[in-house]
C-alpha cells in the first residue's frame, strides 16, 4: 500500500492494463495510488498501432481495453497530458477522467501547457515542476491518508 504506479505513454497504458484485471478479476492492486501520463486506454475498431502489445484482431479490442477495468477500479488516480500531445492522447485522458467521474470515482487531473509528449517527463527533476509537483502533491496527500 506505499507503492505508486507510474507509467508514460505505452507504460500508462500497461499499468492502466494492470489495474483494470485487477479489478475485473475483484483483486486488491496492492497499490496506493497510479500516475497515468498520456496513456491510452480504448484501443479502437481498427488495427491499432499498439497492435505489438494487443495483436491485430479488432475483435478482441473491446475486451482488451483498460478503460472499463479503470471506471470499475478504486485506486486513486492522478491522470495527465500534454498540451502539445499528439491528438490522439489527449481524449483518452478526458475519456478516463470524465468515466471515472461519472462512476462517482474522481481522478486528479492536470494538463501540462506547452509541454510535448516528451518534454513532459524530461522536466521531472528540472525547476519546471509543472509534471512532478503535482505527483509529488498526489502521492504525499494519498501518503498521509494511510
Amino acid at each position: 500500500k506505499k507503492i505508486f504506479l507510474w507509467g508514460h505513454s505505452a507504460g500508462a497504458a500497461h499499468v492502466g492494463d494492470y489495474l483494470a484485471a485487477m479489478a475485473n478479476k475483484r483483486k486488491d492492486a496492492g497499490v496506493a495510488g497510479a500516475i497515468l501520463t498520456s496513456g491510452f486506454y480504448e484501443l479502437g475498431d481498427t488495427v491499432s498501432v499498439w497492435k505489438a502489445y494487443y495483436g491485430d484482431d479488432v475483435s478482441k479490442y473491446k475486451e482488451r481495453a483498460s478503460l472499463p477495468g479503470l471506471v470499475k477500479s478504486n485506486v486513486p488516480l492522478l491522470v495527465t497530458d500534454a498540451e502539445l500531445d499528439p491528438d490522439t492522447f489527449k481524449p483518452e485522458s478526458d475519456r478516463l477522467a470524465e468515466a471515472r467521474a461519472k462512476a462517482g470515482k474522481p481522478v486528479t487531473r492536470v494538463k501540462l501547457a506547452g509541454h510535448s509528449h516528451i518534454s513532459e517527463l524530461e522536466a521531472v527533476n528540472t525547476a519546471d515542476d509543472s509534471l512532478s509537483g503535482p505527483v509529488l502533491k498526489f502521492v504525499q496527500d494519498l501518503s498521509t491518508k494511510k
